[in-house]
């Protein structure tokens, strides 16, 4: 049997207010604030290699890139054929409803 007792506990969460794009470090206007879905939309990129050494978890970078941004950062990626291995791209919109994933405890 668990004896059981209920204890206040504080914990803090990151949340995303701004979003810029990794590309040109122009700001990405929140919807929020535009309620434009084309103005406040963006690209989320993951790329990396899925390759069988030790260093594949080290090689995933992610970006957030802008509309007018996107299409130059692909070519450059594909470009460096020998680094080419694995790209994900997403269609996100900015928004300050994003949290991350981290979570802190209270007095960090």
């Amino acid at each position: 049997m668990y004896i059981k007792e209920t204890k206040k506990v504080t914990k803090y969460l990151e949340r995303v207010v701004k979003t810029k794009c990794d590309v040109c470090q122009k700001e990405i206007p929140n919807f929020d604030e535009t309620k434009d879905l084309r103005k406040s939309r963006y690209f989320e990129v993951t790329t990396g290699h899925h390759l069988w050494e030790n260093d594949s978890i080290d090689s995933i970078r992610d970006y957030n890139i802008c509309p007018d941004c996107i299409q130059k950062f692909i070519k450059n990626y594909i470009k460096n054929v020998e680094n080419t291995y694995y790209i994900n791209i997403e269609t996100t919109v900015a928004s300050e409803e994003r949290y991350s994933d981290e979570e802190y405890e209270e007095g960090e």
